[in-house]
């Protein structure tokens, strides 16, 4: 269900709304529904985006209907150890570029070349 809303300023913005019905305990559940956002937004057109371009909300709801309480995570960023818990990835520039990357770090580039070692 994707809903277009008025905002207070005047504006509108998208809500997607994504049910689930469960009636058991998925531990996996946060990257089911990860998934299916994201290829919800994948499958967009440009007049289903905001103003700037920018994508739907998505608001993910699991109704669950056992008495038993909920015990998985509800966020995908528990499902990973602590170094990787943002979805944020790392533009690098081509070998044949500057060894300065997009973001002012240094890129793959100027990275160490690792050798493999002799196995004895």
């Amino acid at each position: 269900m994707l809903w277009r809303v008025g905002t207070i300023r005047g504006g509108w913005v998208h809500i997607l709304i994504l049910l689930e019905f469960q009636s058991t305990v998925d531990r996996r559940m946060a990257l089911r529904m990860t998934d299916y956002t994201t290829t919800i937004w994948m499958r967009l057109d440009k007049e289903d985006l905001g103003p700037r371009g920018e994508y739907p909300f998505v608001l993910p709801i699991v109704i669950y209907n056992k008495e038993r309480r909920w015990t998985a995570a509800t966020d995908i960023g528990d499902l990973f150890g602590p170094v990787a818990r943002r979805a944020a990835w790392i533009p690098a520039p081509a070998p044949a570029s500057s060894h300065r990357d997009p973001v002012g770090g240094p890129g793959l580039a100027a990275a160490p070349s690792w050798k493999r070692r002799k196995e004895r």
